[in-house]
């Protein structure tokens, strides 16, 4: 009877006892209940202490219309066996608004879903429901009778505790629509009441905690007590906090079978709140819970299971491979036959989902553990080969192996077959793709910095190989026409180039070579814009990622994938994808010629025209022109070049405007000039011929010469580049005629005559309306050409040197690095006597930071002037002024200057020295100077410049350490660098110590 009476309490406190409390509010809502279910319901208000106010039956498909309040809960339970039913759309046990609403809100009763197993007790519990007793003659499990037994006395309870509920304030309506004014009851103070919450007593978690550490023989009815009060997380937090608190504590068998007799009876919703908390307490407690890793959770797995809530039970499936793997790989108090066998009670045949999510968690709890998982491989393998047939992986589920998949897929392919990897990585593609959010895979993929060789071959190359494959077939739909040569194309090398093998550099290459002699571009009539394709194309050229951090092997296969589909790329990605070509080409330029040279001749010739139609077509692109000057300068042949030059003139002299006629010959003028300073030996008839006829038809196209037309003096600048190559290839061909000879003698006399006055007088272009950044690009080709031809000196007299501010620091750079030691010396001299200083001042900077030590020396002459220069430049910047002594000291090494120099700059240090520390570039910069004057002016430390170098010692340390304490957030490398460089200024100091104990 005892056993029985606690059944029998435990009910009523469930029936009575919702757990909620309505909230006292004045702000009333109006609610209409639709009873949706096929049974008759009796509808309770939960009133301020948590007890039910019984308000009315409501019958099958009948309506009640009532006035609340804000905050006040509503439950209703079936007449016929006291089930709480469920509320729509929250699908809820109890229903509350809890904010205004400017209508009336419609809320559904209905009943739950059971399964076979509620099912079957509910039937069996009706037949057996006068007979109760008969019951335990049955055959079958304990715990199914316990069930039955349980259905039995609710209902029976149920009936009897209708007579208890307080129906003071509401009396019973009738079963049809109404309409009700509810106003807030009365608490009751009965005796009744009072002895009811004096049983109900809770317990605190000291007290839980001295019930489970003395387990006296009451350990069972505290236990139910508990339990019956609704406190079965504070119970499961006690115990937890013991089980890490006492590693000799285990859990009592007891308490675990009324956990499971608790979760027969728990609502879904009960269940998912409980799974909530105790994830959570897991998460805290660092996965070091041995109770609800080992015990509870896999019972709530299992229980989940069984009420088919499958969406729920794989977040508690993935919530206890992750603590398994990190517990065998953090920890030390863990063996991995134990961590095994608490995934092994996931694996019972009648509860274990079987689906692919659950097969990736089994496949990576047994891969962390270092267990064999082939057999587990190959259970994933199949439920993933009916994935679009079945419903197991629709929608959230779906979702959440392809989640748990992207996260770990670097551990997965590491133990999977080829195969196996590629039928992995299909499947995440092919989501993404779907989802048009490729690039958060991409991030995914590439989220580690560094790419070892072992993630390279395991994960980044099969992930580029099939996503290449993906292209293929999508190619294939669009290029039906060419029967799928651009598709099998890059399938088959694809294949071969990201193939792992162990071949060396040279077979590499090799087989290269050979895949780009086969090379097949797609066509340029059909532009593709498919939402997929365009994905795949954004993730080749390298969105999230670096293209240079790539190997070798796979920049090959992307170059080739890439060049390959430039001609049918839509307007939207055609910019970047020829920027990405660009990209891995300099990576290593070199290697991309040879390939591109082993491509056929006129098929090579025949892409530059296509290559050419498409960048006009697209805004003229440059980069574009870039990209044919790359391919023209790949062939070592001269022979061949003058082919592909005799291609592309004929090929702009049909294009209708001078724009588009300009645009093809750009690259090809531009390949002449690079090749330049290689045509100064040897002879070559052809290619002089048809450098001739370019500069031709060049110069026809520029007569007469118009200032104003932009267009007209861009090509004249085009047409210096090509007459240099021509003057060259004349001085050495055997074969030119007298006649050729004066022809081009006379251009280029024009050109000299041109190229002065464009230098002697730019004000005249300016006056015509000129740009300033065309004529600068104009000038800049003017000076090189003067320099070029040895007439340096007609641009450095006086005349001309006025106006040395419209040269721009490339200019000045290329004048200095063309010119001879002997021009720049007269260039120096001149300036030196009618330039102004600020004028002057980038001439000597250029020099200074040059990279021909003989060159740099020139400054020397010049020393005073230069100092004069700074001296007046320190005053308007001294960044720049210190930036130009750390230079110019190595120079003035050794010269009479070089203390007055080295003062110079200390003093310059000295008077700005309260602003180091809020700008990190005059700290650094600070620091350097002060090195190089310790360095490269060893006699000025002496006694009268000591005292000056310890103050701004002090001064510097004491700025970098307020730069540091005041940055909020300070990169560590900033950090590094002035510690190092400070350093470096002490150690200096320390060689002359004598000096400065002085």
């Amino acid at each position: 009877m005892s056993s029985e009476f606690r059944i029998d309490s435990f009910i009523v406190d469930k029936i009575l006892n919702p757990g909620y409390r309505s909230v006292r509010n004045v702000e009333e809502v109006n609610i209409r209940f639709i009873n949706n279910s096929n049974d008759t319901v009796d509808l309770y208000w939960i009133d301020f202490r948590g007890n039910l106010v019984y308000y009315l039956k409501l019958g099958s498909r009948k309506v009640v219309k009532l006035t609340t309040f804000i905050g006040h809960y509503w439950i209703a339970r079936f007449i016929r066996n006291g089930a709480a039913a469920q509320f729509l759309p929250g699908r809820t046990e109890v229903f509350a608004i809890t904010r205004h609403l400017p209508h009336t809100a419609i809320v559904f009763i209905t009943q739950k879903v059971p399964t076979l197993f509620e099912a079957a007790v509910e039937h069996i519990g009706e037949l057996f429901y006068k007979q109760q007793y008969a019951l335990y003659w049955l055959p079958i499990p304990e715990l199914v009778k316990f069930d039955i037994y349980f259905y039995i006395r609710r209902k029976r309870i149920y009936q009897e505790a209708l007579n208890f509920l307080s129906t003071s304030r509401n009396l019973l309506r009738p079963n049809h629509n109404i309409n009700v004014r509810l106003q807030e009851p009365l608490e009751g103070d009965g005796a009744e009441r009072r002895e009811v919450e004096n049983q109900a007593k809770l317990y605190n978690k000291q007290e839980i905690y001295n019930i489970l550490k003395n387990e006296s023989s009451t350990l069972p009815q505290q236990l139910l007590k508990i339990f019956a009060n609704g406190q079965i997380d504070l119970c499961l937090q006690a115990i937890s906090d013991l089980s890490v608190e006492c590693p000799d504590f285990e859990m009592n068998e007891i308490f675990l079978t009324y956990l499971r007799k608790e979760f027969v009876v728990m609502s879904f919703s009960t269940v998912c709140s409980y799974v909530k908390k105790w994830i959570d307490f897991l998460l805290q407690k660092h996965f070091r819970n041995k109770l609800l890793l080992h015990e509870i959770l896999p019972q709530v797995y299992c229980h989940l299971c069984l009420m088919k809530q499958y969406s729920i039970a794989s977040v508690v499936a993935e919530v206890i491979f992750y603590s398994v793997a990190l517990l065998g790989a953090y920890s030390d108090e863990y063996d991995r036959e134990t961590l095994r066998n608490v995934w092994n009670k996931l694996l019972l045949p009648e509860v274990c989902m079987k689906s692919a999510h659950f097969n990736l968690c089994t496949v990576l709890v047994m891969s962390s553990l270092d267990f064999d998982c082939t057999q587990h491989m190959q259970c994933l393998e199949n439920s993933l080969s009916n994935l679009k047939e079945s419903d197991d992986l629709s929608l959230s589920t779906r979702k959440q192996f392809l989640v748990l998949l992207k996260a770990n897929l670097g551990i997965l392919l590491s133990h999977c077959q080829p195969n196996q990897s590629e039928m992995l990585l299909n499947i995440l593609i092919t989501f993404h793709l779907e989802n048009n959010d490729l690039y958060l895979l991409i991030q995914s993929i590439f989220r580690h910095s560094r790419l070892t060789y072992a993630y390279v071959s395991k994960v980044i190359q099969p992930f580029f190989r099939c996503l290449l494959l993906n292209l293929s077939l999508l190619i294939d739909e669009n290029f039906s026409q060419q029967k799928g040569n651009v598709g099998i194309w890059i399938r088959e090398n694809i294949v071969e180039i990201l193939s792992i093998s162990n071949k060396s550099y040279e077979d590499e290459l090799n087989s290269w070579k050979i895949i780009m002699s086969s090379f097949v571009p797609a066509s340029h009539h059909i532009l593709l814009s498919d939402k997929k394709f365009c994905q795949i194309v954004q993730s080749i050229c390298g969105k999230g990622y670096s293209l240079k951090s790539l190997p070798v092997s796979l920049r090959v296969a992307l170059f080739c994938v890439l060049i390959t589909l430039i001609p049918c790329i839509s307007s939207e990605l055609f910019e970047i994808a020829i920027e990405s070509t660009l990209s891995i080409m300099r990576s290593d330029t070199k290697l991309f010629r040879i390939l591109i040279n082993s491509v056929k001749g006129k098929l090579l010739k025949k892409y530059i025209m296509i290559l050419l139609r498409c960048g006009c077509s697209n805004n003229y692109s440059k980069s574009t022109q870039i990209l044919v000057k790359e391919f023209l300068l790949s062939d070592c042949s001269r022979d061949m070049l003058s082919v592909k030059s005799d291609a592309m003139l004929k090929a702009a002299v049909q294009r209708p405007l001078i724009e588009e006629e300009y645009y093809f010959l750009k690259p090809l003028c531009d390949t002449f000039d690079e090749i330049h300073c290689e045509m100064n030996t040897g002879e070559n008839s052809a290619l002089r011929i048809s450098a001739e006829e370019v500069f031709q038809h060049v110069y026809g196209l520029i007569s007469p010469l118009d200032c104003m037309d932009a267009m007209k003096l861009s090509l004249f600048e085009s047409s210096l580049s090509v007459l240099s190559v021509v003057k060259t290839l004349q001085d050495n061909d055997t074969t030119v005629s007298e006649k050729e000879v004066q022809n081009i003698a006379e251009h280029v006399t024009n050109a000299d005559q041109l190229c002065k006055t464009l230098c002697k007088h730019p004000d005249r272009l300016i006056e015509l309306g000129i740009i300033s950044e065309q004529l600068s690009q104009l000038l800049k080709r003017s000076i090189l050409w003067m320099v070029k031809r040895g007439k340096l000196e007609h641009i450095i007299s006086w005349k001309y040197v006025k106006y040395f501010e419209l040269y721009d620091e490339s200019i000045i750079n290329e004048v200095i690095s063309i010119a001879s030691v002997e021009m720049l010396k007269n260039l120096l001299h001149s300036s030196s006597h009618n330039l102004q200083a600020s004028k002057k001042f980038a001439l000597y900077f250029a020099l200074a930071k040059h990279q021909n030590e003989e060159k740099r020396k020139l400054l020397f002459a010049v020393l005073k002037d230069v100092l004069e220069i700074v001296v007046d430049i320190a005053g308007r910047d001294y960044l720049i002024a210190v930036d130009f002594l750390r230079h110019i000291l190595p120079v003035a090494t050794g010269s009479a200057y070089e203390r007055d120099f080295v003062s110079f700059a200390l003093t310059v240090l000295a008077v700005n020295c309260e602003s180091l520390p809020s700008n990190f570039i005059a700290l650094r910069r600070t620091l350097s100077l002060l090195l190089d004057c310790l360095r490269f002016g060893a006699h000025s430390v002496i006694n009268d410049q000591c005292s000056l170098y310890i103050n701004l010692f002090v001064c510097v340390g004491r700025a970098i350490q307020k730069y540091v304490n005041d940055t909020r957030t300070i990169n560590p490398q900033f950090t590094r660098y002035l510690s190092y460089g400070f350093a470096k200024v002490a150690g200096e100091m320390v060689k002359y110590e004598r000096s400065f104990s002085r």
